[in-house]
C-alpha cells in the first residue's frame, strides 16, 4: 500500500530549477571578498548542494568563524534556500523524520543517492509527477 502525503518539500537547487549561475556567482563574490578570485567553474560547482558552512571548510579549508562570514557575504548576493538531487537533500529528510524522493535530473548521481535510500527515486519529471500523484492525499 503507498501511504499518501499531506505535504511535500521539495529541495530547489537541481531539482526544480537550475540555480548554477547564481551560486557560482554568489559564491565567487564571496570569495572575493577574501582576496579569493576563482575562475574554475568546475571547483565551484561543487557548492550546488551540499551545506555551504561544510562546503567552505572543505574546498577552501576555511575555519568556522570564517565559513560563517563567507556564508553572509553569499547571502549578500543570492538568498536562496531549498524533493532533492543530491544526497545532502536525502539525509535532511532522514533526519526530520520524513520520506523522500530523490531526483536524478539534478547534480546529485544514482549511486550517490542510491547510498541514502531515499524512499522513492524518480529518473526525471514525468516520474516525479507520477510518484507525487500516487502519494498525494
Amino acid at each position: 500500500m503507498i501511504r499518501k502525503y499531506d505535504v511535500i518539500l521539495f529541495d530547489l537547487d537541481g531539482t526544480l530549477t537550475d540555480p548554477q549561475v547564481g551560486i557560482i556567482n554568489s559564491i565567487q563574490h564571496s570569495l572575493k571578498y577574501f582576496g579569493i578570485i576563482e575562475e574554475d567553474m568546475g571547483r565551484l560547482k561543487k557548492f550546488i548542494g551540499p551545506p555551504l558552512k561544510e562546503a567552505f571548510m572543505e574546498y577552501y579549508c576555511f575555519d568556522n568563524d570564517k565559513a560563517v562570514l563567507a556564508i553572509e557575504k553569499y547571502r549578500e548576493y543570492f538568498a536562496v534556500k531549498g524533493l532533492g538531487d543530491r544526497k545532502h537533500d536525502i539525509i535532511g529528510a532522514k533526519e526530520t523524520g520524513i520520506d523522500s524522493v530523490g531526483v536524478l535530473y539534478g547534480y546529485g548521481s544514482r549511486h550517490e543517492l542510491e547510498n541514502e535510500h531515499p524512499t522513492f527515486i524518480a529518473e526525471d519529471v514525468n516520474e516525479l509527477r507520477k510518484v507525487l500523484l500516487r502519494v498525494v492525499g
